[in-house]
């Protein structure tokens, strides 16, 4: 009897999806979002994300183009469908996740947090990018924060006024669907050299729309697709870089608002400049971290 009941039940105890090895549950998105995951595991740390169910998206604003990021559930951030989804939400499942259980040197202010590898900001709250970011500005206030503190390393550099920056890419060039600010070491972007030395802040006032700036920044930046303004005063870190982006997002067409990305630099003189990215091929975080 015995053997045939447990004859009978064995495929049933097969299908179930048992984590075998794993003391806990890989963390949900409710356990995140709500900071309760003591009684979990991160996704990382029990699985290599396998991915299963996880397809390369497409937007349907843009005539389907492709996507970076691969996901079982689209354009709705990290929901739990995603979970097995690494190349989409790993850093909202992992890094995000290890924040929330003490990961050492996670920074946190309000519901965000920078990342223990120092760069990336982000929240447990499910926002897939810069579009449905809106006019929440706590992300780029802690990233100015960090950088006018002169205390954040990044791979062994410190990242500083002088020599950092923020940035988010647009839909199109994030290959991760959860919001994320870049912070990184900019010393030799050649868009910070540009704002310091070939036009007037006068010319690129707080007030109103940021304007194009009159050059290139090779092919992936077309002339005009970069659209900046510069702070009022010396050493300001309380720009209001999200108001700056949705303003323009919001008067923009479907597809174009999904080529967005944004950024903050300060010059040579100590101005911080909000900058917008605006070509379908523009990722930000390679024209305020790097030299395109």
């Amino acid at each position: 009897m015995h053997i045939t009941i447990f004859t009978t039940f064995l495929p049933v105890l097969l299908l179930l999806p048992w984590k075998i090895g794993a003391a806990n549950p890989i963390c949900s998105t409710p356990e995140i979002e709500s900071g309760s995951v003591s009684g979990c595991d991160c996704g990382d740390k029990v699985t290599a994300f396998d991915e299963a169910g996880c397809v390369a998206q497409t937007d349907p604003n843009c005539n389907n183009e492709a996507l970076k990021a691969s996901l079982v559930v689209g354009h709705q951030g990290c929901v739990a469908k995603n979970l097995p989804c690494g190349n989409g939400c790993g850093l909202y499942f992992g890094g995000v996740c290890r924040c929330l259980k003490g990961a050492p040197d996670c920074i946190r202010r309000g519901d965000w947090w920078l990342l223990n590898a120092h760069e990336l900001i982000s929240t447990p709250k499910v926002i897939p990018g810069i579009i449905e970011l809106g006019t929440e500005n706590a992300g780029w206030r802690l990233g100015q924060e960090l950088l006018s503190g002169d205390n954040i390393t990044i791979n062994g550099l410190l990242a500083t006024r002088k020599n950092g920056a923020l940035a988010v890419n647009s839909v199109h060039q994030r290959d991760q669907d959860q919001i994320h600010i870049h912070v990184c070491d900019a010393s030799s972007s050649a868009l910070r050299t540009y704002l310091s030395t070939k036009v007037r802040r006068e010319d690129f006032p707080p007030s109103g729309a940021p304007s194009p700036l009159p050059t290139d920044f090779g092919s992936k930046f077309p002339k005009g697709s970069v659209l900046c303004q510069a702070a009022a005063n010396k050493k300001d870190d309380t720009i209001d870089v999200a108001h700056v982006a949705n303003n323009y997002i919001t008067r923009a067409n479907k597809c174009d608002k999904d080529y967005v990305g944004a950024g903050l630099i300060t010059d040579t003189n100590d101005y911080s400049w909000v900058c917008l990215t605006t070509d379908k091929n523009s990722a930000t975080s390679v024209l305020f971290c790097k030299t395109p």
